[in-house]
This record gives C-alpha cells, structure tokens and sequence, in this order.
C-alpha cells in the first residue's frame, strides 16, 4: 500500500518521498517490560504537496494509485523506476527490469516498445547492454567493481521509463491521456536529486 501511493506521488508529479510512521509506546509498568504500541500513518498527500509541487493533482494522483493498484504489471514498473531514483549506480538494472515488466505484462514487443516511445530498436536494445554487460550490476562483474550511471544518460532513461508507463497504461485505459514530455521531464526532475553523486 505505502509503495503503491509513493508510486502514485512520483508519477503525479508531487515527487518522491519516503514513509514515516508515527506512533506511541505504552509502557503500562515502569518495573518490567511490558508495553504496546500504536502507529499512526497517514499515507494520503500531505498539503505541503500541494504547496510546493504546482504541478501536482489530486485527480492525477487517484488516477494513478488506482491504475497501479488494477494492474500489477504497471504498479512492479513504477516501483522499478521508484528503485531507480533512489539507487542511481544501478539504476539500469531496475529501469531495465521495468520495461520487462510493461512488455510482458502486455505482451509488447520491443520493437513496438520502441516505436511507442519514439527511438530505434537499436537504441533501444541499447538499454539491455548497459543492465547486463557494461555495468556489470545486473550479473556478476569480474573485477568486482560497478560503473556509475551517468546522470544524463540515467534522467533520459528515466523519462523513456516513464514514457512507456503511460503506453502501457493507455493500453489498459484508452481514456487516459498520456502525459506529455514537458510532464514527463517535470515529474523527473521533482523526484530525481541534481546530483545524485553526492
């Protein structure tokens, strides 16, 4: 439930956040060890959304959490790139991971994966490499070590995630308007840190 309304946030463009729960500990004895505890989670969006994310929408976010919700295979691609945001030396992996969700999902090839998000085949497949072999963070690297995504590379790959997020979901829900790139590109930014290298 938590993952799917951050899921919801991030592609509604109110950015990504992370759960706190809240709660209290009774103790009913000061003498031994006997308590319990209550928890307090309000997992809607806060007004502070609102105030700082103009483009956020309250419409656009019920929509989204209740597509996710419906369709497992949309809601396992939002939380790939969600994984992604928050673990950009092996981002590919999971944006990687993301579009084999939609396409089986589906049943969508690559090539028509491709088409629906504007590039060639061969760029396309591109992305496989970088998951599988360059990176080696997908299988086992034989020296060990992992290559940083580059952030250019990372936010564009990014965007083309979710831009096959609202093929899909278009797929499922002809009413549905994918979002255009300037969205696309606003909902990134909001959620992706500038410098992810700190």
């Amino acid at each position: 439930m938590i993952g799917g309304i951050q899921s919801a946030l991030v592609m509604s463009s109110a950015g990504l956040f992370v759960p706190q729960l809240k709660g209290r500990v009774h103790l009913r004895r000061g003498d031994r060890w006997d308590w319990e505890t209550e928890i307090d989670l309000k997992p809607f969006y806060a007004n502070e959304v609102k105030r700082i994310h103009a483009d956020f929408d309250l419409k656009k976010f019920e929509g989204w959490f209740g597509a996710l919700s419906k369709h497992i295979f949309l809601r396992r691609a939002v939380a790939d790139l969600v994984i992604a945001m928050r673990t950009p030396p092996e981002s590919f992996v999971f944006i990687y991971r993301g579009f084999e969700w939609l396409e089986d999902g589906l049943k969508i090839s690559k090539k028509e994966m491709a088409a629906a998000l504007g590039v060639e085949l061969s760029d396309y497949r591109e992305l496989g490499k970088l998951a599988n072999v360059e990176t080696g963070v997908r299988h086992a690297s034989s020296t060990g070590s992992k290559i940083r995504a580059d952030t250019k590379t990372y936010s564009s790959w990014m965007c083309g995630l979710v831009d096959g997020i609202n093929y899909a979901r278009n797929k499922v829900d002809r009413g549905f308007v994918r979002m255009t790139p300037k969205e696309v590109a606003a909902a990134i930014t909001i959620s992706v840190s500038l410098d992810p290298y700190p």
